[in-house]
C-alpha cells in the first residue's frame, strides 16, 4: 500500500468515524452464554481511542488485488460483539462491496487487540458493535484499473499465420 493510499484510508476512516460510535444494540440473544446488552451507558472503546483504531486499520488493511484490478471501492461494515473482557467475538461482514474487501475487513477485525468494554451501571457488559471500514482508490488508481480492464476485455483476434 502506498503512502498516499494509507493517508487516504486514514483520512476517510476519520470522516466516517461517527458511524462507528453508533453501535446497534442487539436483541436479547446469547453469545457464548453471555447476554448482549440492549442499552449501555458507556460504549466500548478501542484501546488507545479512535485515532489508535484508525492507525491500526491503516497499518493492517491490505487493499485486495482483485478489488484494485476491478476498481472496487466503498464501505464494508463489520459487526462484532465486544465481550465483557474486551475481546472480539462473532465478527461478521454485514455489508460487502466485493473483490475480497469483506474478507480483508473481517481478517483485520479478528486481529484487533482487546477493547475497553462497554459498561452498564459501572459493570462491564457485552455489546454489539458495527464498524465501517472504507476501501478507497485514488483517481489515478481508478484510471489504471479501468485502462487495464479495457485491455483485458478487448477481444483477441488471432491473425492467420502465413508461411
Amino acid at each position: 500500500m502506498t503512502k498516499s493510499s494509507t493517508l487516504l484510508l486514514l483520512f476517510s476512516l476519520f470522516l466516517f468515524s461517527h458511524f462507528a460510535s453508533y453501535a446497534q444494540p442487539a436483541d436479547s440473544t446469547k453469545v457464548e452464554k453471555t447476554e448482549i446488552s440492549e442499552t449501555v451507558e458507556e460504549m466500548p472503546i478501542y484501546s488507545g481511542g479512535e485515532m489508535e483504531l484508525f492507525k491500526f486499520l491503516s497499518e493492517n488493511v491490505a487493499y485486495p488485488e482483485e478489488a484494485i484490478l476491478k476498481g472496487i471501492s466503498g464501505l464494508v461494515y463489520v459487526s462484532f460483539v465486544v465481550m465483557e473482557d474486551g475481546s472480539i467475538k462473532n465478527a461478521k461482514v454485514v455489508r460487502d462491496i466485493g473483490g475480497g474487501c469483506g474478507e480483508e475487513a473481517l481478517r483485520v477485525v479478528k486481529l484487533m487487540p482487546k477493547w475497553t468494554p462497554g459498561k452498564q451501571d459501572g459493570e462491564p457488559v457485552s455489546i454489539q458493535y458495527n464498524l465501517p471500514i472504507r476501501f478507497y482508490l485514488s483517481r489515478s488508481q481508478l484510471k489504471k484499473a479501468k485502462k487495464r480492464n479495457r485491455k483485458l476485455n478487448k477481444p483477441q483476434i488471432n491473425k492467420p499465420q502465413y508461411k
